[in-house]
């Protein structure tokens, strides 16, 4: 293989794993909290992530509150319980049930056998440490970044920069890829620090008899070039993008 770069970031949600339930935390608490505004919830979902150590009762008091003073549920008790319920039904779903994309876990031992190093950076809550641990991402990969532990959520530099591999490569100029599923987060933080990045656009089925997640994705086009911002709808696509063989 040839692969075109020095270091590899992988995002973690939708680009190597499935999400079991196919929303996120923020979307599974709106839905079954019935909440009117979201955008708020968003905001505290999004603090739970940048916030080292705070536990999931903290947080649930924090969105109990909210509720009671924007939305009227007076009983904060039993919003309260509401919520550490349904994000301890979210992380055990998450952990016994998420699903590696399809070519995801073959790529990354493909890619560690040839040497290239590769950093995880993910937003996301303390949980996915656990199940990280489970998939053997800590044997796959060089470092695990996650906004828990930092205090910084993607697409802000500070958060790829708290990689010692990555900050080293932005020092020296070495050719860097960022593979995210979104643009808001992924592809922009890799804008702002000058590196490449490959959009992994996928439609996810879950096979529970493979144990795996399947990308299906619709008749866009090949992608046959290589720029600052390409785009991959499957592991096939994005190892032709990276120099390596097919799966």
């Amino acid at each position: 293989m040839n692969i075109r770069y020095d270091l590899l970031v992988f995002d973690l949600w939708q680009t190597l794993i499935s999400h079991a339930f196919g929303r996120n935390l923020h979307s599974h608490l709106s839905e079954h909290l019935k909440i009117k505004d979201r955008s708020l919830l968003k905001i505290l979902t999004d603090a739970w992530m940048v916030t080292t150590g705070l536990e999931v009762r903290q947080f649930a008091e924090m969105v109990a509150v909210w509720l009671s003073h924007h939305e009227g549920r007076r009983n904060i008790s039993q919003t309260r319980q509401q919520v550490i319920d349904l994000v301890d039904e979210h992380t055990v779903t998450d952990y016994n049930k998420a699903f590696w994309l399809k070519g995801a876990e073959q790529t990354l031992h493909d890619l560690r056998n040839e040497g290239v190093p590769l950093v995880l950076v993910s937003n996301t809550i303390p949980s996915s440490k656990d199940l990280a641990g489970k998939l053997g991402l800590f044997d796959l990969l060089d470092e695990l970044i996650l906004s828990c532990d930092v205090g910084f959520l993607k697409p802000n530099p500070l958060l790829f920069l708290a990689s010692k591999l990555i900050s080293e490569a932005y020092r020296t100029g070495k050719k860097v890829c960022v593979i995210g599923d979104r643009f808001d987060t992924d592809v922009l933080g890799a804008q702002v620090l000058g590196f490449d990045s490959i959009q992994l656009l996928q439609v996810v089925s879950v096979s529970r008899k493979e144990g795996l997640a399947d990308a299906v994705s619709g008749d866009t086009g090949p992608v046959d070039t290589l720029a600052s911002g390409s785009q991959a709808h499957s592991y096939e696509e994005l190892r032709q993008l990276l120099g390596m063989e097919s799966l």
